[in-house]
């Protein structure tokens, strides 16, 4: 009985230590998550601007989901939130298509749906920098919903619906500056300052 006694002490030992490291490791590194929904309001062009194809009726591409990354960084690093969002793309691309040997403005109309993994990196400095966003697709997060259709060249759009969402300008959040979070070290619930350019406006807001 004694020597059954010992063995199951031994046997709690090692597993009480392990979950005390687990915890303590959990607390040390700090992970937060926050609710975040980023929004493009606009039209975009592969060539001349929306306004030569004659789009003055904006669309919208959403991006949104949980971001959750390490807040307590070391000063002057970046503190990178990742996670798997939720993107809706609704956009016109102004293009041009080659008809009688001359060139003529045309428009591609993008819609895609689905989940896309998704990094955004803050720069703790405060410096210049804006926030910095990535999205990527990949077939094990589940399906993407995508279709191209317009009055450009069949074979070009084909190539652009197999673009959707990776390396298409209509996912607008792919490699893109979000110049509302100038100067932010860490997200933080509310609105942002919007940021209006040539082809549109893009909105932040953190609900948590």
């Amino acid at each position: 009985m004694k020597k059954e006694k010992t063995i199951l002490i031994l046997l709690i030992v090692p597993l009480f230590l392990s979950t005390s490291f687990l915890n303590t490791d959990h607390k040390k590194y700090n992970f937060t998550s926050h609710e975040v929904e980023f929004k493009f309001i606009g039209n975009v062009a592969l060539y001349g601007t929306p306004e030569d194809c004659g789009m003055f009726s904006p669309d919208t591409v959403v991006l949104k989901g949980v971001l959750s990354g390490r807040e307590d960084v070391v000063k002057n690093d970046f503190v990178t939130y990742s996670g798997t969002l939720h993107i809706s793309i609704h956009m016109a691309v102004c293009n041009v298509i080659r008809k009688n040997g001359e060139d003529r403005w045309c428009t591609m109309s993008v819609d895609g749906d689905g989940p896309v993994k998704t990094e955004l990196n803050l720069d703790t400095a405060n410096h210049e920098g804006y926030g910095y966003i990535t999205v990527e697709y990949e077939p094990s997060l589940g399906k993407f919903e995508h279709h191209v259709n317009g009055t450009c060249d069949t074979h070009e759009m084909l190539e652009e619906e197999d673009n959707v969402p990776n390396n298409s300008i209509a996912t607008i959040f792919n490699g893109y500056e979000l110049r509302g979070l100038k100067k932010v070290a860490k997200l933080q619930r509310g609105d942002y300052p919007a940021d209006t350019g040539p082809g549109g406006t893009t909105t932040i807001k953190v609900k948590y």
